[in-house]
């Protein structure tokens, strides 16, 4: 066995282990019917790479895997915050979606409908990504909870997505246009939550997105500062929607501030010295909808040992730290009184 296999099977063993150990930390006090979550990569537990072996309609590709060091289905090197929620509140999380493709319906019952490259809205139908990105939109993810479960009012529902939207309005060149869209994807996220709280949801936790202008896709580019522009102004619309909602329907919707949470974790690192103005690997997803297995490659000055330095995983990820720290607060959230 060469030295960097027995590197690879050392880091995927201590994820096992911190993955238990997490798992195993605390007993919740207020105890959920269920958990679902709706959203992206973020909160992606499995659905992304399960979709993409569904779109291998031909069977003509081996079964496609992410590769260390992203750990199993998720796209960072640990569990992303939604299993670790999960673990802390004793529900088995399950990966589940469905969607219609060439007039085939594909589906997975499960809890976690959130799915990566998903968007609040639709994509162009001129994007080759919409193929795939619009059949997981926000409103169909919850389309397809609704269709599979009965909700009931002890169950907890997060909704985690707008990332991916920040990114597309970025690349839209009229700067109103960009904020028409950021508009809109906001409207249509109030709508699924109010068509969840018709359909018996009761506790809902929303958050808002993080500023990508300090993540590594961004940071330092020429559109750094249209994306941070573009992110404040995404939370404040959010902001002032969800407060809405809130007064609308008071003691149902709890609203987590991904933003302030990602700043301060994110400056708490680079105290620490950690590597927060670069990811720890460079990473093609899209490849996997194409029957190939998605193979990080290490950043210079990077490797098994010290990807735990840093912050990003990829260009846009958060390694496996960020989400401990996004699991211990959500939960927090989850435990306080509705």
């Amino acid at each position: 066995m060469s030295e960097a296999d027995e590197r690879k099977i050392k880091l995927l063993r201590e994820n096992e282990i911190n993955n238990q150990m997490i798992a195993t930390k605390s007993n919740s006090d207020i105890r959920y019917n269920n958990l679902y979550f709706l959203g992206d990569s973020l909160s992606d537990s499995g659905a992304f790479i399960g979709v993409a072996r569904e779109f291998n309609i031909f069977n003509i590709f081996k079964s496609q895997e992410f590769e260390a060091p992203l750990y199993k289905d998720f796209c960072s090197n640990g569990p992303t915050y939604s299993q670790i929620l999960a673990n802390k509140l004793g529900i088995k999380l399950v990966p589940a979606w469905r969607f219609k493709f060439l007039k085939q319906i594909y589906e997975k019952i499960g809890n976690n409908y959130a799915v990566a490259g998903a968007q609040i809205t639709k994509l162009p139908f001129w994007k080759l990504k919409s193929i795939f990105c619009n059949n997981f939109s926000l409103p169909k993810q919850a389309k397809a909870l609704l269709k599979h479960h009965q909700l009931t009012e002890n169950d907890l529902v997060i909704i985690n997505i707008g990332g991916n939207e920040l990114i597309n309005a970025v690349n839209i060149s009229d700067i109103n246009e960009s904020k028409a869209t950021i508009n809109n994807a906001i409207n249509i996220q109030k709508a699924t939550i109010i068509n969840l709280i018709n359909n018996n949801a009761r506790k809902i936790i929303v958050a808002n997105a993080p500023d990508i202008s300090k993540t590594p896709s961004f940071l330092n580019s020429y559109n750094m500062d249209k994306a941070k522009n573009l992110s404040e102004y995404f939370n404040s619309v959010w902001l002032e929607g969800m407060k809405q909602l809130q007064t609308k329907y008071p003691q149902i919707i709890k609203l987590f501030d991904l933003n302030v949470v990602f700043n301060k974790n994110l400056d708490e690192f680079q105290k620490k010295g950690g590597i927060t103005n670069k990811g720890s690997t460079d990473v093609n997803y899209s490849c996997i909808l194409f029957g190939l297995n998605v193979k990080p490659e290490f950043n210079e000055d990077c490797d098994f040992y010290n990807i735990n330095d840093y912050f990003f995983f990829d260009f846009i990820h958060p390694t496996s730290w960020v989400h401990e720290q996004l699991g211990d607060i959500i939960y927090d959230l989850s435990q306080s009184k509705w």
